[in-house]
């Protein structure tokens, strides 16, 4: 028996779900980073401290021409904090901030040496994802004689051009940068002493005399997406350029550009370094995941709970669903009453943050202080190990392949478990195996630490990003990114998302043929928006957000499906009659292609970049209001003169003429190389247009048809493999909706979570959905009639169906039903 094309069906699609944080995260896996150049330590600033870096320069440089580049890991969020600025102190002249503003926006402004008030730039996009390290790059050119060219932000190496206020600098304007007498800072406002800031610094540069690009200091990593580091080589820095790495940390403002220009540190200990940096990326607290009346601090590291008797809960940051971790807690003072140093479900973890018992029925595992004991799902108050109080770390070793956690006191772990046999997977005396198993109502396997606790409390982590106070058990790691398992998944390429608790927000649709930031919605018929704070960059296994509406909402559940292209890059189809640009994966008989349709009536065919005829795609123009037309094989019908398929609508099947009149441009059957458009208006002006072709691999996807018999005992659908996603539509009669359904919604048989691309309705569970997905098709068990029936007895179904596996084959392993 031969190979399937595809065995992991993960590498070309998957599902992620993910709880909306109302900032900025990224969306899937984290995967470890691949190898480059390394960034080693950063430094807290904290801004409780007045904290600050900073030099005036003897002499002039220029005050025309520099660049300033630094890696910025946010702390805290909604207050202003400055990352650089020079000021000469008094009156406002020669200054030149770069802001991290109060609204989670980048601010640049700046007095000149007139002082005149003549740069200012604020981004529409928010910057709040406190789990990374954002590459900041300003170049300035007040020579250049555009003046949009004279300054330029780029954040991870994209130029930011969607600005809330856009002041450029006259020409030839000189700002305090690089000047005699003018304090030049990291961390603070020298004109007045304000703006401390909060969060982590990595790798500051200051290049004097030059307007440089990010690609100096950072490229794109081919594998997974991210901007990363690059080694700096060639850049001179200029007569008061400065470079600081933050590798001593008894002298963090050493330059080490070779000009020997060190910065003073003031209200900086030694304490602040930590290796957290941009290319090893450790957890820490989530400031957008904790209850009331909890103060984060010292990079969000720290917890201090004040006000009310009632305890909160403060978690890390996203969860990990295998490996084997270890972390520990400081409790620097313990509050009024008891705490507790828990692991939970993160999926879970929302449904606790502000309530008094921190892990009854939510998948988690809590230790507490006053009596030593455990509290857990399944049990209360189980007798465990020592109390513990102010002064006590406490040590958590957890293995999330099965869900087994265990505690320590100062280096002792609890209940007689020894550091022997927690290496070896011994969990007799663990505080609790199995949280990933449904007894402990934790399907999805992502765990995430933390503490809940009372008015009073302090606790400090450390998640590896600096020494630990005792030696891990053997095989448990630190929480940072080169330790998380890596994934086979590709880097997304078609992302399609929808909130599922929301009815009022839409399917949005992201490409990476189009780019960031770009949305479609499925369910409507709006042309392509810009939305600055929606996805940012395709990553492998996901993608990375702000906190675009309905793409990332806090506190709300959220699902997106990710298709796997070309990693972005396009290339020109000439196959058709007219041109197209194509992003394929031939593989996986996937492709995005764009193309423009030209003004009158006439058919024209366009190159898909496939092997094969696609059997099912859909497309719109990007730039007006208008319907998501779609081809499937299976509703084929030459009569009808072309296909009325309609993604945005419950319409059946029709004569095309009759369903849009004869002004609209439809699909006809397309061939190995091209599909074809008609276009019967000769008044129709040219359009831009976007769309989405498939067809079937053996193992991996199909798109046929099948007619319902109207009972429960429905028919099976033989597809060859392990179903992961399923849409289907009943074609023959309107009113019926575009039904979709997929393994992560729905855990266990039968599946009945269903969305609709053509509704913004929230996730419904309908039994006359219901399906079992099983291990080499999927059978219909619902048998209703609404509309989102999918087995009415003669009904004509069309679907489109993903895999998890396929069914069988050389290297595959046996494949099971749910």
């Amino acid at each position: 028996m031969g190979t399937p094309t595809i065995i992991q069906g993960e590498e070309y699609f998957n599902t992620v779900i993910y709880e909306g944080n109302g900032g900025g995260q990224r969306v899937g896996r984290f995967v470890p980073f691949t190898a480059n150049p390394s960034i080693a330590n950063s430094v807290i600033f904290n801004t409780g401290d007045s904290a600050k870096l900073e030099r005036t320069p003897s002499s002039n440089g220029s005050g025309t021409t520099f660049t300033i580049s630094l890696w910025y890991k946010p702390g805290k969020l909604g207050t202003q904090y400055s990352l650089f600025d020079n000021a000469p102190g008094g009156s406002a002249i020669n200054i030149f901030s770069i802001i991290y503003n109060s609204d989670n926006t980048i601010l640049i402004h700046g007095f000149d040496s007139s002082g005149n008030f003549t740069l200012n730039l604020a981004t529409n996009r928010t910057f709040e994802d406190t789990s990374k390290f954002y590459h900041i790059l300003v170049a300035v050119d007040t020579t250049q004689g555009t003046s949009s060219n004279r300054v330029k932000l780029y954040v991870d190496g994209t130029q930011i051009t969607s600005l809330s206020s856009t002041t450029y600098p006259g020409s030839s304007a000189t700002y305090g940068t690089n000047q005699t007498s003018v304090k030049q800072a990291v961390g603070y406002y020298p004109h007045n002493s304000s703006r401390y800031l909060d969060g982590y610094i990595a790798e500051f540069n200051l290049v004097d005399g030059t307007a440089l690009t990010p690609s100096t200091f950072g490229q794109t990593d081919t594998s997974t997406g991210r901007w990363i580091p690059k080694t700096i080589t060639g850049v001179t820095y200029g007569t008061n350029g400065v470079r600081l790495t933050f590798a001593d940390s008894s002298a963090f403002g050493d330059d080490t550009s070779g000009n020997g220009n060190d910065m003073t540190a003031t209200n900086l200990a030694s304490t602040d370094q930590t290796t957290d940096s941009p290319t090893q990326n450790f957890t820490t607290l989530n400031t957008l995941r904790k209850g009331p009346n909890i103060t984060l601090s010292e990079g969000n590291l720290k917890s201090t709970y004040s006000g009310g008797s009632q305890s909160y809960g403060i978690a890390s940051q996203k969860g990990v669903n295998s490996g084997k971790f270890y972390a520990e807690c400081t409790v620097n003072t313990r509050g009024s009453q008891l705490m507790f140093v828990c692991v939970w479900s993160e999926d879970q973890y929302l449904s606790v943050v502000g309530n008094d018992n921190p892990v009854f029925k939510n998948g988690g595992v809590g230790y507490r202080d006053d009596t030593g004991n455990v509290d857990r799902e399944d049990a209360i108050n189980q007798t465990y190990g020592a109390t513990y109080t102010s002064g006590d770390i406490i040590g958590i070793a957890l293995d999330a392949n099965t869900g087994t956690v265990w505690f320590s006191k100062n280096g002792t772990w609890q209940n007689s478990a020894t550091a022997s046999e927690i290496a070896a997977g011994t969990t007799t005396n663990s505080a609790v195996t199995g949280l990933n198993g449904s007894n402990y109502n934790k399907p999805s396997g992502n765990f995430i630490l933390g503490t809940v606790s009372h008015s009073g409390h302090v606790s400090t982590w450390n998640f590896g990003q600096k020494s630990f106070s005792y030696t891990p058990p053997t095989g448990f790691v630190a929480l940072k990114q080169d330790n998380f398992p890596a994934t086979d998944k590709g880097i997304s390429s078609l992302v399609w998302a929808k909130n599922r608790d929301n009815g009022n927000r839409g399917h949005q649709l992201y490409d990476s043929s189009r780019g960031p930031l770009l949305t479609l919605y499925s369910n409507g018929n709006n042309a392509e928006s810009t939305n600055a704070d929606s996805l940012q960059k395709f990553l492998r296994g996901g993608f990375s957000a702000e906190d675009f509406t309905g793409l990332n909402e806090a506190s709300e559940s959220h699902v997106a499906w990710n298709w796997v292209a070309n990693k972005g890059t396009t290339a020109s189809n000439t196959e058709g009659s007219n041109t197209s640009t194509v992003q394929a994966n031939t593989t996986a008989g996937f492709s995005i292609v764009e193309f423009t349709t030209p003004s009158g009536g006439t058919t024209i065919t366009y190159g898909h970049g496939l092997t094969q005829a696609p059997e099912w795609f859909f497309f719109k123009n990007k730039g007006a209001t208008g319907d998501w037309l779609l081809f499937h094989k299976s509703a084929y019908d030459a009569s009808n003169g072309g296909y009325s398929m309609v993604l945005n609508s419950d319409a059946a099947n029709a004569a095309f003429n009759t369903e849009f009149g004869a002004t609209a441009i439809y699909p006809e059957a397309p061939t190995a190389t091209t599909f074809a458009l008609r276009n019967n208006s000769a008044t129709a002006g040219s359009a831009n247009y976007i769309a989405y072709c498939w067809h079937g691999v053996d193992g991996f996807s199909k798109f046929s048809s099948y007619s319902g018999n109207g009972n429960a005992n429905g028919p099976f659908i033989q597809t060859n493999f392990k179903p992961a996603w399923l849409m289907i539509k009943r074609i023959d009669s309107a009113g019926y909706h575009w039904c979709i359904l997929d393994n992560r919604r729905n855990i266990f048989n039968p599946a009945d979570n269903v969305l609709k691309a053509n509704l913004s309705a929230a996730e419904d569970d309908d039994a006359n959905m219901a399906i079992d997905l099983l291990s080499n098709g999927f059978k219909i068990r619902g048998a209703g009639s609404d509309g989102d029936n999918i087995n009415a007895s003669g009904g004509i179904y069309i679907y489109m169906a993903f895999a998890e596996a396929p069914f069988i084959g050389d290297g595959v392993s046996p494949v099971t039903a749910r």
